[in-house]
């Protein structure tokens, strides 16, 4: 069962739906039934939470606490509980406080965005609290749909993403206002983007569709203020574009190049 119509949410439905019979439940009766329409699973309801192996929780990082504390009391002993959140800090360990002794726990961030069309080689981060059989077969089955699957701690997971998800969207919303600023002064500028320019602009676009989740991480990170203040004062550095900074961005540049073959693809 899948709580929560997200599109994350919705995406986890489609692919474990394939395989496994799913139901989505939600607050709103009518959007859950169009939900689960469209992604080929049955709508269900929250008695039905009762019967279910495996609850997957799929909603904003402030209600996700909230949400589990109200289904746990309903998960049968033996059933495992799963939140798919972008910071694990204050969710996770107090998540874990709750969590009964005859119920698994299993947290999940999903390393790319719902709208993301090839899945396989993407990356999800699993942080198993309360492990079990189900938690062994969840894992297995998202390798099997050909994730790659890394097994962090809740400090390891927000310390890292701070250091990388949080400043990328940082970087990029700061990109977001200067480039507004912009088109709200001169109306013609977009006939000046170059190739790659129009490209940040839809990832930008693209950002805006998740503006809640973005923002969320932000705001949520205990280590994200850090991430940004490191990334301000390298800004800083590189104003004036002086010999040390032209100096530090030519070893960045060479460092990225020498790494990207063997750390990305």
């Amino acid at each position: 069962m899948v709580g929560g119509t997200g599109q994350m949410g919705r995406l986890f439905a489609r692919q474990l739906g394939k395989k496994h019979r799913v139901l989505i439940c939600g607050r709103n009766t009518e959007k859950t039934k169009k939900t689960a329409a469209k992604v080929h699973v049955e709508a269900g309801s929250i008695a039905e939470i009762a019967e279910a192996d495996i609850v997957i929780v799929s909603v904003p990082i402030e209600n996700t606490v909230e949400v589990c504390k109200d289904i746990l009391p309903r998960m049968r002993d033996g059933s495992l509980l799963v939140e798919v959140t972008s910071v694990k800090t204050g969710v996770v360990d107090k998540i874990a406080e709750m969590v009964p002794s005859g119920i698994e726990y299993l947290s999940l961030h999903p390393l790319f965005g719902p709208s993301t069309r090839q899945l396989k080689g993407q990356n999800i981060v699993a942080i198993p609290m309360k492990s079990g059989p189900l938690s062994s077969r969840m894992l297995a089955s998202i390798q099997g749909m050909g994730f790659s699957t890394r097994i962090s701690t809740m400090e390891e997971h927000d310390r890292t993403m701070a250091s990388l998800q949080v400043m990328h969207h940082y970087a990029y919303l700061i990109m977001a206002v200067e480039l507004a600023k912009m088109i709200k002064e001169n109306r013609v500028a977009s006939g000046f983007f170059t190739r790659s320019l129009k490209r940040t602009w839809n990832q930008l676009r693209s950002l805006q569709k998740i503006s809640e989740t973005v923002i969320g991480m932000q705001r949520s990170n205990p280590y994200g203020y850090s991430a940004r203040r490191s990334y301000a004062e390298s800004a800083q550095r590189m104003m004036a574009m002086s010999g040390e900074a032209v100096s530090e961005i030519t070893e960045a540049l060479k460092i990225v190049e020498s790494t990207s073959s063997s750390f990305l693809l």
